[in-house]
């Protein structure tokens, strides 16, 4: 719905970008954002928790998905073996509920723990994006209990930025003629 260019990609900066937002958004009575997907930017992260409590800010999974793939596709010997490894990872991400997280990531760690180098794939996934803390904003099994239209990345977005905020526009433009 906005864009700001910012100093920096500090909390600070954040803090205020999104301060502007909200009061964007209180004066114009709407209603904070349910669902923000970020990358995994902490500072923002951090912005996002102390500007709209009440929203859930989702990690993106097209972020996530090139960090793991810069970390450990090197790791593997054939494309197709690293493409296994890639569709496992997409299957925990992919867990409709807890258990079958659970279990998913369970056969994921096992698979993947005989050759040191993917066992060390198997680490990054699991203290970068698994930890706690982030699996809640990155696995469908806890994403899916918030209504994000299926809007897991952030690239997407931005189509859905113009869009809305041309409707802003547009009903802050009518507001205004509906006055005279």
């Amino acid at each position: 719905m906005a864009f700001a260019f910012l100093p920096d990609q500090s909390e600070d900066a954040y803090s205020w970008a999104l301060a502007q937002l909200r009061d964007i958004f209180n004066s114009n009575s709407i209603p904070p954002p349910g669902v923000i997907s970020t990358d995994c930017d902490q500072g923002l992260r951090n912005a996002l928790l102390l500007t709209f409590p009440g929203s859930m800010a989702v990690l993106c999974l097209w972020h996530a998905n090139k960090n793991i793939q810069e970390h450990c596709k090197r790791q593997f010997t054939t494309t197709e073996a690293y493409n296994d490894f890639f569709q496992a990872w997409l299957g925990i991400v992919r867990s409709s509920n807890q258990t079958e997280y659970n279990e998913r990531l369970l056969q994921f760690q096992t698979q993947y723990a005989e050759l040191p180098e993917h066992a060390q794939c198997v680490q990054y996934i699991q203290s970068t994006w698994l930890r706690p803390g982030r699996a809640e904003s990155l696995v469908q099994a806890w994403t899916n209990s918030y209504t994000h239209f299926g809007v897991t990345v952030t690239s997407r977005l931005v189509i859905l930025i113009i869009i809305l905020t041309f409707i802003l526009i547009l009903y802050t433009v009518l507001n205004q003629l509906t006055q005279y």
